[in-house]
Parts: structure tokens; C-alpha cells; sequence
């Protein structure tokens, strides 16, 4: 059955110990702050034609967003962010992936293609919350320069 959100977690690895790391638990943060993204989601994937009664559990609205950003972030392929949520315990963490789910590229790709963009503005609602994720962190400031760009952190 699919839900916005896990009604109980999956056992999944904790994110620590880098830099990379420290901006997902950031933005998992501000997800957790917008649980009604995950509802929209959620009816954005059954207007797609997903039953939510029938069928496999799939991911839920909450897991799809997270894909999305991890996707957006990347720049990644739908292949190369299904071999990331198998192979990266961060990314499967940050998803909210149990050890033994692992959505193919074809699934990821079916589920984050039915986010509708917002009316309002012209962009998925995953790529909004990616740009909040991001001016957040600007906001804070660069914490060093790299070369010839600002790292933030």
C-alpha cells in the first residue's frame, strides 16, 4: 500500500562523518519541516495512475521527493541514481531506504516523472525544495574559498 510517509521506519545507516554528509541531514531536516510535500507527492503519483491499495508497497511520497533531490543534486542519470541507492549507505539513509529495498531505474524514473510542476511556478515541487535547501545554506555564508569558487557548507 502507498503512503506519503513511512509509518515506521526502515533500519537504515546514519549519516555522519563528512562533508557531503552533513548537507544531506540538512536538507533531510527541511524535509522533515514540509511533511505536506510528501502528500503532494503522494497524489501527484496516484494521479499518475499508481493505486496506492493494489499492488507492491513501492516508495512513498517522502522517499520519492528525497530521490528527486539526490537526482536534481547530482545531475545524475536515473540509472546512475538507482546504482547510487544500492551501492551508497548515505544516499540510502538519507531516502529512508530499508536494507533490502532497492528501486531499479525504471521505477525511480516512473515515480519521480509523475511530480507535476507546481502551477504557481514553473518547476517541480523536488526542485523547489532543493532551492530552499541551497539559499538556507547561502544564507549562512561560504565557510571557505576553494580555487576560484566559495564552498558552503
Amino acid at each position: 500500500m502507498r503512503t506519503s510517509t513511512a509509518e515506521q521506519l526502515p533500519l537504515v545507516p546514519q549519516i555522519s562523518g563528512h562533508k557531503h554528509m552533513d548537507e544531506l541531514r540538512e536538507m533531510s531536516k527541511i524535509i522533515d519541516l514540509h511533511p505536506q510535500a510528501a502528500q503532494l507527492v503522494l497524489s501527484d503519483l496516484v494521479a499518475g495512475g499508481i493505486n496506492p491499495k493494489r499492488g507492491a508497497k513501492g516508495l512513498c511520497g517522502e522517499q520519492v521527493i528525497r530521490a528527486a533531490l539526490i537526482k536534481q543534486t547530482n545531475g545524475c542519470s536515473y540509472e546512475q541514481l538507482a546504482f547510487h541507492l544500492a551501492d551508497s549507505l548515505s544516499y540510502r539513509a538519507f531516502c529512508r531506504l530499508g536494507f533490502s529495498d532497492t528501486p531499479s531505474s525504471s521505477t525511480l524514473q516512473d515515480n519521480v516523472k509523475k511530480i507535476r510542476r507546481d502551477p504557481g511556478r514553473d518547476q517541480p515541487n523536488a526542485n523547489r525544495l532543493r532551492r530552499r535547501c541551497w539559499s538556507q545554506r547561502r544564507a549562512q555564508g561560504p565557510n571557505r574559498l576553494h580555487g576560484d569558487r566559495l564552498e558552503y557548507s
